[in-house]
């Protein structure tokens, strides 16, 4: 992360490492690592606010009487027909002055509760002084926006979604925030648009990325400078390539999130007509992160279309191979099962990982294989 950075974590796998590594070996104590869930209680939230080592305190305009235990701990969407959207600052200053305008009663004879009308939000953005930070990267400067828009959706806002939104109107983007990317999309806000990909997490900044899809499932535009910095340079990788440890299915997740921004970094690359830097990135994957240790998964289909253009159409060829070997002997096996329905996690695994076959192979333009995960996936997709 980037000094005085805020980063927000999803839970005990991805929190608990780096608490370690700055309580007792003192890295990086400038930067404020935040567990999501903890920030539904007031204590955590106090602690927030106070200086820890290095780090300053959150940049919270809400007192404690807005964020204590029992008061808006849900925040409910009301609909209000003639607020088609809300600034986010003037949303908060109703919330901290428990405004009347959006009270409402969740049930009768309950108590009186904060509510958001429309789920349409807004943030102006002082694009001058943006400017000023020096938190653009280069290129993309005419992304910078003079306002962020996003939907909050339906869903009740609970306390820590309210704290965040706090901190993004308050900080005035004087604190780097990052989301790390093992955080659950719903906590993401919807905000992805205003990602961008730095290594393993994402970064808030007031530019939106022309490109985004949501239907894609890649978050975060790719900052490719500062990504292969992160992956290449910055990051150790140890005991990936040692077929003699033992690696469980939660052990195996995070290697596959490393292998994801491998990805994503190789395509992003390829995407801008590098394929010398995008087939490096994809053989630094498979270097790293063998399949005799760390077996394909569904990212590593991903890597194939650099690979190809690189003209390494053998290493290509073996992932979609194997990957697809693997699936239809591992789904034969649970068709034979009585009790199968007790692996289904396994077999919607093989199956997710036939699907990124399929992608990659019709990317390719190689239809044999296309067809083969295609017609597997129909015979053992659940109906």
């Amino acid at each position: 992360c980037a000094p005085n950075a805020i980063l927000f974590t999803n839970g005990d796998n991805d929190t608990f490492p780096l608490w370690y590594a700055q309580e007792v070996e003192g890295v990086r104590t400038d930067v404020r690592v935040a567990v999501l869930s903890y920030l539904n209680t007031d204590w955590y939230i106090a602690q927030m606010k106070r200086r820890s080592y290095l780090s300053q305190p959150f940049p919270i305009s809400m007192g404690a009487e807005a964020y204590a235990q029992g008061t808006n701990d849900m925040v409910p969407f009301a609909a209000n027909p003639a607020v088609p959207a809300v600034n986010l600052k003037e949303f908060l200053q109703l919330v901290v002055t428990n405004n009347p305008l959006l009270q409402v009663q969740y049930q009768e004879g309950g108590p009186m509760m904060m509510s958001f009308p429309t789920p349409n939000f807004f943030l102006p953005i002082d694009t001058v002084a943006v400017k000023k930070l020096g938190i653009i990267p280069k290129g993309r400067e005419n992304q910078l926006v003079s306002k962020m828009e996003w939907s909050m959706g339906k869903r009740a806002i609970e306390k820590k979604n309210l704290v965040i939104l706090d901190m993004i109107a308050t900080n005035n983007w004087q604190r780097p925030i990052y989301f790390s990317s093992t955080v659950a999309p719903s906590d993401y806000m919807n905000l992805q648009p205003y990602f961008q990909l730095e290594g393993m997490a994402y970064r808030l900044l007031p530019l939106k990325d022309p490109n985004y899809d949501p239907r894609s499932g890649d978050d975060g535009f790719v900052e490719k400078d500062l990504t292969y910095q992160r992956l290449f340079k910055d990051f150790s990788y140890r005991g990936l390539q040692n077929p003699n440890i033992f690696y469980d299915e939660n052990n195996l997740r995070f290697p596959s999130n490393y292998r994801d921004k491998f990805a994503r970094l190789s395509q992003a690359y390829l995407s801008a007509g590098n394929v010398a830097k995008a087939k490096e990135v994809a053989d630094k994957a498979l270097e790293l992160m063998p399949d005799n240790t760390m077996p394909y998964d569904y990212y590593s289909p991903q890597l194939v279309p650099a690979l190809i253009a690189g003209g390494e159409k053998k290493k290509a060829d073996d992932i979609l191979d194997t990957m697809t070997r693997r699936s239809e002997q591992m789904l034969a096996y649970y068709a034979t099962k009585p009790d199968a329905s007790l692996f289904e996690d396994d077999q919607r695994g093989y199956l997710l990982g036939l699907q990124s076959v399929y992608r990659a192979a019709e990317l390719s333009g190689d239809k044999a294989r296309s067809e083969k995960a295609y017609g597997l996936m129909s015979q053992y997709y659940p109906r």
